[in-house]
């Protein structure tokens, strides 16, 4: 299952964060191909996203579970293909870097192994592709948790976790590993944008 993670710092109190965070409406927008979500309650919603995936550009909806609401550190969710069979999970996570809490690490992006040839040389072309990107990310965790405290700074971390099934799902898990990243990179900085503002 492809999985990403990308790391981020606020110069604003946790609390701050969380209230943006906890309301689904204030950043949902963010998500990379967003064009529109339907709150079904505080744990249920619908999300609808347009994405490009080898060369074909496709509208998928998605149903989304929120499975933990821990205030004011982390959202929990798992998510399911309406009409694709494409399962998966993530969660945000916020460290109050005033309080002396140190983040978690942001992991290597995990790229299956799979059985040809051709599987193994693109699986291991995208994880040195995608090593390279997330070096500098990693960087910044390192020095993030070595760093004294500061008031008012937190670390922001998301994490993704996406994987297509069906026949054409292992090829299709190959392909997405790549796009992953940057959903995970574009959410999370929008996110520490918009609640710098």
């Amino acid at each position: 299952m492809p999985e990403v993670e990308h790391s981020t710092q606020v110069t604003v109190p946790i609390g701050t964060v969380w209230n943006f965070v906890e309301d689904m409406g204030n950043w949902a927008p963010f998500l990379t191909g967003y064009q529109r979500h339907e709150v079904i309650n505080r744990d249920e919603s619908i999300w609808v996203v347009k994405g490009e995936l080898g060369g074909l550009s496709r509208t998928a909806e998605f149903k989304v579970h929120v499975t933990e609401w821990r205030e004011p550190e982390l959202v929990t969710f798992t998510m399911e293909g309406i009409h694709e069979p494409v399962t998966g999970s993530g969660e945000f996570r916020a460290f109050d870097l005033s309080a002396g809490e140190k983040p978690t690490l942001v992991e290597q992006t995990k790229v299956p192994e799979t059985g040809n040839l051709l599987s193994r040389l693109w699986s291991r072309l995208s994880r040195w592709l995608l090593r390279k990107a997330t070096k500098s990310n990693e960087n910044l965790a390192i020095q993030a948790a070595n760093r004294e405290p500061i008031n008012g700074k937190t670390q922001i971390i998301f994490k993704l976790k996406v994987n297509a099934g069906g026949a054409t799902g292992p090829v299709l898990n190959l392909l997405l590993t790549p796009m992953l990243q940057p959903v995970a990179e574009d959410l999370a900085n929008k996110i520490a944008e918009a609640v710098e503002k």
